[in-house]
């Protein structure tokens, strides 16, 4: 399941960056990543 692979691949990378972006940048990159799978 690739969509899974990303998520987790995502939340891996956003629990090591030690600056946390913030709720609605998170929000916006998580809905563009499920759109552009959905798309395809």
């Amino acid at each position: 399941m690739p969509i899974f692979r990303i998520l987790f691949k995502m939340n891996y990378l956003l629990r090591n960056a030690r600056e946390r972006p913030s709720k609605t940048f998170q929000t916006a990159f998580n809905g563009m990543i499920l759109n552009n799978y959905l798309i395809e």
